[in-house]
């Protein structure tokens, strides 16, 4: 079965990429990886979030959990997420935000939220929602400056090897209402190699004139059934957009 990515129109609430030069996480996550690597036979098919900026509409199956981070080097930080499926149309997520960025000590923040499908794609594109909380960690985690996310992410399957993915948002934090998107559109090279080409942007409701517009592309390779690795850079579209980086990811899934 040929891999798909898919185009995705979206929102992006949060500083999008943080890593460190050397994070300390990683040798966790390869060591994870390693035991898990020999087991992922007869597993439901693969899907992610990563990488570009769109939420994913599809939910992870019940009883599983996938790890998704990225590093942006050389000091921009990292993000690590766990998913869980709970049922067949609702799952939940959990991230560590800005992994030892510039702007944080060890943790910038922590985002906790629910994914929920509505409409699988068919002849209409397929629909989700997903609602969440970010909450920054600035000298001790600020109740007070929570951000609450609300996405309405789609995807569109065009040929076997063409899809198209795109989600609208909105978010609100210290009195402020904000307006998000992003898209990507992803072409399966083979059945391991994918590239894709995406686009975000946002601005706060009052200033939708000097909306920020951004693009990135890369590459994805599924190592594994059950793993996938993938290499992307962006781009600022306008003055505003966010600046030039280089972002590497890798998710997995633990056997059931």
């Amino acid at each position: 079965m040929n891999m798909i990515l898919t185009l995705r129109l979206g929102i992006t609430t949060s500083s999008a990429r943080h890593c460190v030069t050397v994070p300390p996480y990683r040798n966790l996550l390869f060591m994870v990886i390693l035991l898990t690597a020999g087991r992922a036979q007869d597993s439901p098919e693969f899907s992610t979030g990563r990488p570009g900026h769109v939420e994913t509409i599809h939910i992870l199956p019940r009883g599983y959990y996938q790890f998704e981070s990225n590093w942006t080097p050389p000091d921009d930080g990292g993000v690590i997420m766990l998913r869980t499926g709970l049922t067949q149309k609702l799952e939940a997520r959990f991230t560590l935000d800005d992994l030892f960025s510039e702007s944080s000590s060890n943790l910038g923040g922590v985002t906790a939220g629910l994914l929920m499908a509505i409409r699988e794609d068919g002849g209409l594109p397929g629909m989700g929602v997903a609602l969440s909380l970010s909450v920054p960690d600035t000298d001790g985690f600020q109740m007070d400056a929570a951000q609450i996310n609300l996405v309405f992410p789609f995807s569109k399957g065009l040929t076997d090897d063409l899809g198209l993915d795109w989600h609208l948002a909105a978010s609100h934090a210290d009195g402020e209402l904000a307006f998000s998107f992003a898209s990507l559109l992803g072409y399966g090279i083979s059945e391991r190699v994918g590239l894709f080409v995406g686009s975000w942007g946002g601005s706060p409701m009052d200033a939708m004139s000097d909306m920020s517009l951004s693009m990135d592309t890369g590459f994805t390779y599924m190592l594994r059934d059950n793993i996938q690795l993938d290499l992307n850079g962006g781009i600022p579209i306008t003055d505003n957009g966010e600046a030039v980086f280089i972002d590497m990811g890798v998710s997995f899934r633990l056997p059931n």
